[in-house]
């Protein structure tokens, strides 16, 4: 791959379940894997930028630019904040980023939905249908922008395991448990399907499926002892970012790091 490929935020990357995607993949296709599939949202928001960027006036210069970027990155912030984490997170994100401007009777609300629509992050009915969340989503957004100013933490629960067959995988009888992207939906949107209408939203248990078996191909679970040694599927040479402990209910799939996607060869 190129050295900057992961990085390189102008695409034209397009929504797709990534549950439909391969686990790795060459930098010019996308893949399931965290770093690869997320230049689907950096591309859209890009674009946003760029849209707002052309906004600021007749002939924006970098100051301007400097002010956009402040605005979006507010917005942004408030999005992430106010998403509830389920399988279709990016299209949660992008809708709540447009009802934050909305409520903040803000003008980026086109560029926006542009961004996310030409990537498929809001299908254009789900795009249609944000202007409708304004009202109900300006309390909750106000309130999570006034706990972040004051520096406060915005208190929240551990998503809940979800026990998975560890046998299917060679681990041994006991259950995988698993966070599973399980709470409420708070906007009614999804990305966009190939073709027509909206992409059909997959279910926590199996997002939670899909994730382990991405690790599993990728080679990122250290899974110890777990299992028989002629089943278990095992790739000592691949960098772990999760492990499997033992707990009292079975084996609890752990992060160990967040893989920035840079080390060392040598």
């Amino acid at each position: 791959m190129e050295p900057d490929c992961l990085r390189n935020a102008a695409n034209s990357f397009f929504y797709t379940n990534p549950e439909g995607l391969p686990s790795t993949a060459p930098a010019a296709s996308l893949s399931s894997e965290p770093h690869a599939f997320s230049r689907v949202f950096t591309g859209a928001f890009l674009e946003a930028l760029a849209g707002g960027f052309r906004l600021a006036s007749a002939n924006p210069g970098e100051a301007d630019l400097q002010a956009v970027s402040l605005d979006l990155a507010r917005l942004l912030i408030a999005g992430i904040r106010a998403a509830p984490i389920v399988p279709e997170y990016m299209s949660q994100v992008a809708a709540a980023i447009v009802t934050a401007d909305g409520a903040a009777r803000g003008r980026y609300g086109d560029v926006l939905k542009a961004g996310f629509v030409r990537h498929g992050i809001l299908s254009p009915q789900s795009a249609v249908s944000v202007g409708t969340f304004h009202a109900a989503g300006v309390a909750a957004l106000a309130r999570t922008d006034a706990t972040a100013a004051a520096g406060r933490p915005i208190p929240g629960n551990e998503l809940p395991h979800i026990a998975l067959s560890a046998s299917e995988y060679g681990l041994g009888d006991r259950p995988l448990l698993v966070r599973a992207p399980s709470e409420p939906r708070r906007f009614a949107v999804s990305g966009a399907a190939f073709g027509v209408g909206s992409v059909t939203p997959s279910n926590s248990e199996h997002a939670a499926r899909a994730f382990v078996e991405d690790l599993l191909q990728r080679g990122h679970i250290d899974i110890g002892n777990a299992g028989h040694p002629e089943a278990r599927i095992v790739h000592p040479h691949a960098f772990k970012t999760h492990k499997l402990v033992p707990a009292a209910d079975g084996l609890t799939l752990t992060r160990i790091l967040f893989d920035c996607g840079f080390r060392a060869t040598s």
